[in-house]
């Protein structure tokens, strides 16, 4: 199991550019502190992450889904949590149902070119297979979780807030691309952290980076 994952030094991916074809919509979804959900739509195919601020919220409603858009709508259903949503004039309209209970949200794009966005990475360790997203929505606010086959959901807490976005997102500022870059990592093991990596496709979602302790000197 993951060693209680200690105050996160996140840090954002290097710039990268988003297929012609792929939207990040992202939304708040009602919580204590408010939760995330990111939906990137590439054509006729969708990933989609809702993640919370707290273990409690992520043990009961995280989850990655993936699937393919009909006529507009997606669904798809994981680790007993299904994800309904509708794509109408630009915005992604939908809900997160467990346990029969459904938190409706209501999700916006964002400029591909905007530190806001949806990141993810994965790692083996300790011979689980896990999986790190971070969901960063159009005002800064983050909301990050990590998920493993052998250990329950876990939320993961930034060690200070982002600058708030430019007046004009999709052109960030040197200064906040720098604060971006010092901003989404996670430490693994005393000697390894994996890096978040914006995800430009819902076919293809990253994988991350490994980062030795080495590098970070």
């Amino acid at each position: 199991m993951l060693p209680r994952l200690a105050p996160l030094a996140m840090l954002l991916a290097a710039p990268v550019a988003f297929a012609a074809d792929a939207t990040t919509y992202i939304g708040v979804l009602p919580a204590e502190p408010p939760a995330r959900i990111a939906v990137v739509v590439e054509g006729d195919s969708f990933l989609a992450y809702a993640c919370g601020k707290t273990d409690e919220f992520n043990q009961a409603h995280s989850a990655w889904f993936k699937g393919s858009v009909k006529s507009g709508r997606m669904e798809a259903t994981a680790d007993g949590k299904t994800f309904s949503a509708a794509l109408e004039k630009g915005t992604v309209h939908g809900s997160l149902a467990t346990d029969g209970k459904a938190k409706e949200f209501t999700a916006k794009p964002v400029p591909a070119s905007a530190i806001a966005g949806l990141y993810r990475a994965t790692r083996d360790v300790n011979g689980d297979s896990l999986v790190f997203g971070w969901i960063v929505d159009a005002k800064h606010q983050v909301a990050g979780g990590c998920h493993g086959k052998k250990q329950k959901p876990i939320a993961l807490q930034p060690k200070a807030p982002l600058s708030p976005p430019a007046a004009t997102p999709e052109k960030p500022t040197p200064e906040q691309k720098q604060e971006a870059d010092e901003f989404i990592v996670q430490q693994v093991d005393p000697d390894l952290s994996v890096q978040g990596e914006k995800v430009t496709s819902a076919v293809n979602p990253p994988a991350g980076k490994a980062i030795p302790k080495s590098a970070k000197k």
